[in-house]
């Protein structure tokens, strides 16, 4: 039946987005002609009342910059704007980057922008200038800016100077400060030339109150926030079970399709101008570097475009916007993978639901415990009233159960949410039934952990239960000690002797000065071990444990854990010859004379031969063991890459050290 088509697929994708703010950054580069950007006289004629900050034209540029649109910087030429701003703090009226000019860095001052344009592009860089970083970068080019091919700089006139912006904010701070308007906010528009207020569900007549309390309502920019209202009845949420193609999202797409969302188009089949943005933004120097992986639209439609780059372990995703007569990049973002989810109707918002491991259903059970816990941010609050649900759908099959929670308006501090105890009722007993939660699709089983709190780590795998050898040997709140070059080998150290049958390694997140991992254990009893592990890097650039949760499957998930395995690495197996096979190296260790003392343990020397492993998903397999003899066999996937697989022998001779290792790599075409 469709419905449990529906429950049995599998299907993740790695996909999200945020917005990138661009307003404080800063961004250099050349030019190509010098003449003003914006006439002297251009600066926009104060707007009657209060204006709502998006209908106040951005100061722009008519210069067209070379920069992509994440680059910072060169941080010496950023310390000779800054040196010439302070020295001019009467006129200086703020910098911004001109993203939809191409990456272009203004400067505003309030009297005539000539002459601190040729100033500007006459100046050199210099020791005493005031360092944007601490300690500064050497200086490895003197020329005076305006010769530089990588600076586009353009001055304009503005309203204010900074220091008039700031005090200007302030008045109207104290102007408003006790009032019920709805303030979530305040700042200051610099290339808009306002005081900008952020407003969530003000009050009938509001705007009109702060434009009259405001000393200069011309000023002032307000950004308005009305949050709707939630459905009113029952919750309605999951879609119909017998629909094979419902629109779902990922934390920062639009909805769409399931189909469009796990198939979705590569950019080389697609002929668009914001799929040329996303290809220049790619092969641009500089900044953070996008993620070179398999990318492809999500969505494009007349004002934007989102796209996703997929791998096995992560994912990272752009955002383009159309501004006017061109598309712009607009910001991106890179994290773990997603399930698609079942978007929310406006004024919900979704929830973490988890099976009570202290109630675990049994068949004839007719009711179900549930713990269920806000997502957002909410400062720590009871749900309380504001907990919608739940929907309930049963069917031969499967109990698909549904949660939503009306969020609070506006900003709130993350402290962590409390869970909240739900128990569910049913028409009859569960019997053979399993609980899903039905605002993924496809739907996702429920699971229960020992500490809830644990639950982004384990809530998509299995149900844990407590007791564990293995796991007792790795406390759960586990913190490394000891520093190593790579993440992996801290993994690899954490992990012990690697003496177990089998250990399947994989990448769920991977970012700038830290990595994280699920890792899958079957010990020697057939017992399998599941657990979450985080690095993080050290001022010094090593890595160690941050932290580490570990909890023993129950019976029923254990197949499922090496199910998983078996299906991200598909049906490679190692060759059983490796003559053939391309990339092949071995490595034959010569054993010293006089014999040095070797490693304590096997699992040593295998730590050391892996440490610098830079794959996303590895499986590390004891293939025969002897107190005199230990061979490996290792899988590494790392799609779209190829496979590569390992063969290592260990010999204790006056201890343990690699006897031989062999590689074979297997481009996808060959697979």
């Amino acid at each position: 039946m469709k419905a449990s088509a529906a429950l049995l697929a599998v299907a993740v994708l790695a996909v999200a987005c945020s917005s990138d703010d661009s307003e404080n950054a800063v961004v250099v580069g050349s030019g190509p002609e010098d003449v003003a950007a914006v006439d002297a006289d251009s600066e926009p004629s104060p707007a009657a009342g209060l204006a709502h900050c998006d209908d106040v034209p951005r100061l722009r540029s008519r210069l067209e910059g070379k920069l992509s649109g994440r680059r910072n910087p060169d941080h010496i030429v950023e310390g000779v704007l800054l040196t010439y701003a302070m020295e001019h703090p009467d006129t200086f009226g703020g910098r911004w980057i001109d993203r939809d000019s191409g990456g272009v860095l203004v400067m505003g001052f309030t009297d005539d922008p000539e002459p601190h344009r040729a100033a500007i592009l006459a100046r050199r860089p210099s020791p005493d200038d005031y360092p944007a970083v601490d300690p500064p970068p050497p200086i490895t080019d003197d020329r005076p800016l305006g010769e530089r091919d990588d600076v586009v700089i353009d001055v304009v006139r503005v309203r204010f100077s900074e220091a008039e912006l700031l005090a200007m904010a302030r008045r109207v701070s104290r102007a408003i400060s006790g009032r019920e308007f709805g303030l979530d906010g305040s700042g200051t528009y610099i290339s808009r030339q306002r005081v900008s207020l952020y407003l969530v569900n003000p009050p009938e007549g509001a705007l009109e109150e702060i434009a009259d309390l405001v000393p200069d309502p011309s000023a002032v920019c307000v950004e308005v926030t009305r949050t709707p209202q939630p459905p009113s009845g029952p919750l309605d949420v999951i879609p119909n079970l017998d629909v094979e193609d419902p629109l779902v999202s990922c934390p920062g797409t639009p909805a769409v399709r399931y189909s469009q969302m796990i198939n979705p188009p590569s950019i080389d089949e697609v002929d668009h101008p914001a799929v040329d943005v996303l290809r220049a933004e790619l092969d641009t120097p500089g900044g953070e570097p996008l993620p070179q992986r398999r990318w492809v639209v999500i969505s494009i439609d007349d004002d934007s475009a989102t796209f996703a780059a997929l791998s096995d372990y992560s994912f990272g995703v752009a955002g383009i916007e159309r501004r006017g007569d061109r598309w712009v990049f607009a910001g991106e973002a890179s994290g773990r993978p997603c399930e698609p989810e079942v978007p929310l109707p406006p004024g919900l918002a979704h929830v973490d639901v988890l099976l009570d491991i202290n109630s675990m259903p049994d068949p004839a059970d007719t009711s179900v415990d549930l713990l269920v816990s806000e997502q957002g941010c909410s400062g720590g609050r009871d749900m309380g009233d504001a907990l919608m649900g739940p929907q309930v759908v049963e069917t031969d099959d499967a109990v698909v159960v549904a949660f939503a929670v009306v969020p609070i308006a506006g900003t709130a501090t993350c402290p962590g949410n409390p869970w909240t105890s739900v128990t569910i009722e049913l028409s009859e007993p569960l019997g053979g039934r399993w609980v899903y939660n039905g605002l993924f699709f496809p739907p996702a089983p429920l699971v229960g952990v020992a500490d809830p709190l644990t639950s982004t780590g384990f809530r998509d795998t299995f149900t844990c239960r407590a007791g564990s050898a293995f796991a007792a040997r790795i406390p759960s709140d586990a913190k490394g000690t000891n520093a190593f070059e790579t993440a992996n080998e801290a993994l690899l150290d954490h992990l012990g002797d690697l003496s177990e049958p089998l250990y399947d390694i994989e990448v769920t997140e991977r970012g700038y000065g830290y990595e994280q991992w699920r890792v899958a254990v079957e010990d020697s009893n057939g017992e399998t071990h599941f657990g979450t592990v985080r690095a993080v890097a050290t001022a010094e650039g090593l890595w160690r444990i941050e932290q580490a949760r570990w909890c023993l499957t129950t019976v029923g998930d254990r197949d499922t854990v090496w199910r998983g395995v078996a299906l991200r690495h598909g049906e490679s197996q190692p060759p059983a010859d490796f003559s053939d096979c391309p990339m092949m190296s071995v490595s034959a260790y010569e054993v010293p004379e006089p014999l040095e003392e070797g490693l304590p343990t096997p699992g040593a020397v295998l730590r050391e031969e892996l440490s610098p492993l830079p794959t996303s998903s590895y499986t590390i397999r004891v293939a025969e063991s002897t107190d005199r003899m230990v061979r490996w066999e290792i899988t590494a996937t790392g799609a779209p890459t190829g496979l590569t697989f390992g063969k290592k022998i260990a010999i204790e001779d006056n201890g343990w050290r690699m006897r031989t290792a062999e590689w074979c790599h297997m481009e996808p075409g060959r697979l």
